[in-house]
C-alpha cells in the first residue's frame, strides 16, 4: 500500500531532518496526482496535471518526470521532465503542469507548461520517479510504472496496475477534470468526475472552470459477447457522444445508435460488411432518424468504415470503432465541431426497424435508465446496454422472451460487465421484466411495410463500392443463416 510506503517516508524525512539538514527540502515523493484534465470544449490542447503535496518539504521536484502510458499499459512518452523545483513546500500545497492552450485560454499561469500528451479515451498518466531525491532522469526506465510516485489510469485503460492505482477508474477526464476525493491506492474509488475545475498553481492561485461535458455523460466503454454467441455487443463514450452498437454474428451487420451532444434525437445505425482485407473488415454504414407516430424514416448512405477484425474479437479496444463512428456521426450531421452534452435525462426516445428487417433499434428510459437495445423480430431476443444515471459502466443485457399478455410481452433478462483484457464475466439473471408491446412498436397497423428500402437499395455516393460476397467471420463466433425478413407481429 502507498500508505505504507508515505509512513516509511515521512520517518524517512524525520531522519534526514535530524541527521542531514541538506537533504530535508530534497523529496517529491510523499505526493499525489490531485487532478486531471485531457480536454475542454473538445479542445484536446486544453490539458493539464495537478500534483498535491501530503506532506511539508515535498517541493524539490526537479528531474522528476511526467509520462503517458496508452490504454494497454505500454508507455508512450515523457510528457515533462520538470526543469526545476517549486517554492511553495507546505503541507497541502500543490503545483501544476499545463498546456498553453489551457493557459491563455483562462488566464492561469501554471507552474510547468506542457505538450498536450494526455492519451484520450483511455490510458494512464504517472509522476516521478525513483529514490528520495529524482536522480537523473536518463538513470531509470520510464517504462516501468513501479517507477514513479503515482499514477492515474482512466477510461478505456487495461494495462498493468501499479500498487497505488489498484482498480483503474472508468471514468474520462474529458470536458471536466477528474478530481481527487480520497487516498486509498484505488482510483476507481478515488477519483471523481468534477463539474468545476480548479487548477491551482504552487502560488496558490486558482480558476475555476466549469465542464463543458456534463458529468452524467462520463460513462464507460467496454464489449461483450452474448451468452448465445450471437453477437458481439460494443459501446463507447467520447466526450458527450454515446454509441451503442451490436456486430450480429447471423448476418455481419452493425446496427445500433449514436446519441448527439446536444441531447437530441439518437442516429441510427445498420452497416453491411462488404468484404475483409487482410486483418480488416470494410463496412457500408447507413443512418436514419428515428420512426414518426406515422413512418419511418429511410435509412440513408453515411460512408465506408474500415475496422479491424481483432476488434469484434472479445476482449478488444474500443478506441478503433469509436473513432470511425464519431467521424460518420458528424458526417451524417454535417458537423465537424464539439458540443456540450445535455445529460442523459435529455436525450430523446426513438425506436427505428433495420433495413433488413431483422430488428427493431430501440433507444428509451427505463425509470431513471437508459435502454440502448435491439430486439430480434424472429425470436423476441433483446441485446444491448442499459446506462445508470449515476455516471458507471453500462450494463450489458441479454433478455429472451418468455411470454406474453395482452398488451405486454414479458422477458427473461441477464446483465454482465464488460469484458477484461484477459477474460469476459459471464452473464447472470437479473429479473423478469414486463414491458408494453408499444415499447417496441412502429408506426401503423402494419409497422413493416414492403417498401421499406434496403441498403443495396438505398442511394449512396457514385464512388460507393459494390457489395462482394459476404464473408465467413473470423474465429470469434460462426455466422448462421442470414435471417429471412419478419414482419412485426403487433
Amino acid at each position: 500500500m502507498r500508505i505504507g510506503r508515505r509512513l516509511m517516508g515521512i520517518a524517512a524525512c524525520a531522519l534526514a531532518i535530524v541527521g542531514s539538514p541538506a537533504r530535508s527540502h530534497a523529496l517529491f515523493h510523499i505526493s499525489v496526482i490531485d487532478e486531471v484534465l485531457a480536454s475542454l470544449d473538445g479542445d484536446p490542447e486544453q490539458q493539464f496535471i495537478e500534483v498535491k503535496m501530503l506532506f511539508a518539504a515535498q517541493n524539490l521536484t526537479k528531474n522528476a518526470v511526467l509520462a503517458a502510458f496508452d490504454e494497454n499499459g505500454a508507455y508512450v512518452e515523457d510528457i515533462l521532465v520538470l526543469p526545476d523545483n517549486v517554492a511553495n513546500g507546505v503541507n497541502g500545497a500543490r503545483w501544476i503542469a499545463a498546456t498553453g492552450a489551457f493557459q491563455s485560454a483562462h488566464g492561469f499561469t501554471a507552474d510547468f507548461t506542457m505538450p498536450a500528451a494526455i492519451p484520450l479515451g483511455g490510458g494512464m498518466v504517472c509522476w516521478g520517479a525513483p529514490g528520495i531525491a529524482a536522480p537523473d532522469p536518463a538513470s531509470w526506465d520510464h517504462t516501468d510504472p513501479d517507477n514513479y510516485v503515482d499514477c492515474l489510469a482512466y477510461g478505456t485503460y487495461d494495462g498493468p496496475t501499479p500498487d497505488h492505482v489498484g482498480t483503474p477508474t472508468s471514468l474520462l477526464p474529458e470536458g471536466h477534470s477528474l478530481v481527487r476525493r480520497s487516498e486509498t491506492d484505488d482510483n476507481a474509488a478515488d477519483f471523481i468526475c468534477a463539474e468545476t475545475a480548479t487548477p491551482t498553481n504552487n502560488a496558490g492561485a486558482t480558476v475555476e472552470i466549469a465542464a463543458s461535458t456534463a458529468c452524467d455523460a462520463a460513462r464507460a466503454s467496454g464489449i461483450q459477447i452474448t451468452p448465445d454467441e450471437s453477437g458481439v455487443l460494443v459501446n463507447k463514450d467520447v466526450g458527450g457522444e454515446r454509441w451503442t452498437i451490436t456486430r450480429n454474428l447471423d448476418g455481419l451487420t452493425v446496427t445500433g445508435n449514436v446519441f448527439s451532444t446536444d441531447g437530441g434525437p439518437p442516429l441510427f445505425l445498420f452497416c453491411e460488411q462488404q468484404n475483409v482485407q487482410d486483418d480488416d473488415v470494410v463496412l457500408s454504414c447507413f443512418g436514419a432518424d428515428a420512426c414518426s407516430e406515422t413512418s419511418c424514416p429511410t435509412f440513408a448512405f453515411i460512408s465506408e468504415v474500415t475496422l479491424p477484425l481483432a476488434f469484434f474479437t472479445p476482449p478488444a479496444s474500443m478506441v478503433p470503432l469509436a473513432n470511425a463512428i464519431r467521424s460518420a456521426a458528424a458526417h451524417a450531421r454535417g458537423t465537424t465541431g464539439p458540443a456540450t452534452s445535455a445529460g442523459l435525462g435529455a436525450r430523446q426516445s426513438g425506436v427505428q426497424i433495420t433495413p433488413d428487417e431483422a430488428r427493431v433499434l430501440v433507444s428509451k428510459d427505463v425509470g431513471d435508465e437508459r435502454w440502448s437495445i435491439a430486439r430480434e423480430l424472429a425470436t423476441g431476443t433483446v441485446t444491448g446496454n442499459v446506462f445508470l444515471t449515476d455516471g458507471g459502466a453500462p450494463l450489458f443485457l441479454f433478455c429472451t422472451q418468455t411470454g406474453e399478455s395482452g398488451d405486454s410481452v414479458t422477458l427473461a433478462c441477464s446483465g454482465a460487465d464488460a469484458c477484461s483484457k484477459t477474460s469476459c464475466p459471464a452473464f447472470t439473471f437479473l429479473d423478469d421484466v414486463t414491458l408494453p408491446k408499444s415499447f417496441f412498436a412502429l408506426p401503423g397497423d402494419d409497422p413493416m411495410p414492403s417498401t421499406t428500402p434496403k441498403p443495396s437499395s438505398t442511394p449512396g455516393p457514385s464512388d460507393t463500392p459494390e457489395a462482394t460476397d459476404t464473408p465467413e467471420p473470423d474465429d470469434t463466433a460462426s455466422a448462421g443463416p442470414t435471417p429471412t425478413p419478419y414482419r412485426y407481429p403487433y
